[in-house]
């Protein structure tokens, strides 16, 4: 969340140990990145819908404002390939702000089905010759055809991963000295031009597309500002997946003049958004479900040279919002969008998303 550099700096009391009071320490936000994980399945694909995993805290990273957590996580039970990785970045207040699936789970190699079936054929016709045709004089030689086809392989069956009955499901309840509250995470998600260049927005928020959408790109999809004689009209990309808000404008070395993209969202949450690599600095409307804005923050920078992700600001708006519109730097101010004013959706948006 970005901080205000302009107000007086904050003071806080701090323990015995050295720890600032109503901050979550670096072994609680390991514990709460396990439970998060335990309780809330990951963005895992169709092949780990639903399987239970076992969690490991492989690295934890304590930044100034936030922790980055990562775990391991394998499948419950015998498992023999290399597990998979997934990264939390958790607020020193205990809100997890960003969660996402680095890597997945990898089992080791099948076995060569192929090779055998043509190896058992082989060695049968080599046998049948000399069963039959090495009687000397008692028979008369006998012919024996090989195969001159190529045998169709068949598929191998696919493991089916099952929990079994003695495995040991983490349901840690953390301890929490009196002074510190692990805090319920906020209204937030990590999104957009993302917390992280690889996976996921969390788990339980789910990107809104209704039934009758599709993507349609910057085919006609307009999102319009202002009221009904000054507006402001912008040819905007739809950010709908997980993927397509992960990746948000990373990468990209240019935004044209009154184009953007928009984020669309189930519900209302203080999302946060950070801009690692970006090209070119955003201005960002932050969009509540009534279609005003809620926010704008201006000249959001993309990194220096050299600057970690970890020392990347990150932005939420003042209140809950369920959209977002990343366009370039300078246009809200030149084109007076600030908070309070109306967002009607239009062409291709026009009644799918509900302005």
């Amino acid at each position: 969340m970005a901080e205000d550099r302009g107000k007086e700096e904050e003071k806080f009391d701090f323990t015995l140990e050295g720890e600032t009071v109503g901050y979550i320490s670096l072994d609680q936000a390991r514990l709460l990145a396990i439970q998060t994980a335990s309780e809330t399945s990951g963005n895992y694909g169709g092949q780990y819908q639903d399987v239970p995993m076992v969690f490991e805290a492989l690295e934890a990273i304590d930044a100034e404002d936030f922790y980055t957590i990562t775990l391991s996580f394998r499948p419950q039970g015998d498992f023999s390939g290399t597990p998979g990785r997934e990264q939390f970045i958790i607020e020193k207040e205990g809100t997890v702000a960003v969660r996402q699936v680095l890597s997945l789970p990898r089992q080791r190699g099948g076995f060569p089905l192929l090779s055998v079936v043509l190896g058992l054929v082989v060695v049968g016709v080599i046998a049948a010759v000399f069963a039959l045709g090495g009687s000397g004089d008692y028979g008369a030689p006998v012919t024996v055809a090989i195969p001159d086809e190529t045998p169709v392989p068949t598929e191998a069956p696919r493991p089916t991963i099952a929990p079994t009955t003695d495995a040991i499901i983490i349901t840690p309840s953390p301890t929490v000295a009196s002074s510190q509250t692990v805090q319920p995470a906020r209204e937030q998600v990590h999104t957009s031009t993302p917390l992280l260049t690889e996976t996921l927005a969390a788990a339980t928020i789910k990107p809104y597309r209704p039934a009758s959408a599709t993507s349609p790109g910057l085919s006609g999809t307009v999102v319009r500002i202002g009221s009904a004689i000054v507006f402001s009209d912008f040819l905007v990309e739809l950010a709908l997946t997980a993927d397509e808000q992960i990746q948000g404008l990373s990468g990209r070395l240019v935004l044209e003049t009154d184009t953007g993209m928009l984020f669309v969202y189930e519900m209302q949450r203080k999302h946060t958004f950070w801009m690692p690599d970006m090209h070119f600095p955003l201005d960002i409307v932050w969009i509540g479900s009534d279609c005003t804005v809620a926010d704008v923050t201006l000249n959001a920078l993309p990194p220096e040279p050299g600057q970690a992700n970890q020392d990347l600001p990150l932005y939420s708006p003042e209140s809950p919002v369920q959209y977002i519109l990343e366009i370039n730097a300078g246009e809200a101010e030149a084109k007076g969008i600030k908070a309070g004013v109306g967002v009607e959706f239009l062409g291709g948006l026009a009644g799918e998303y509900g302005c």
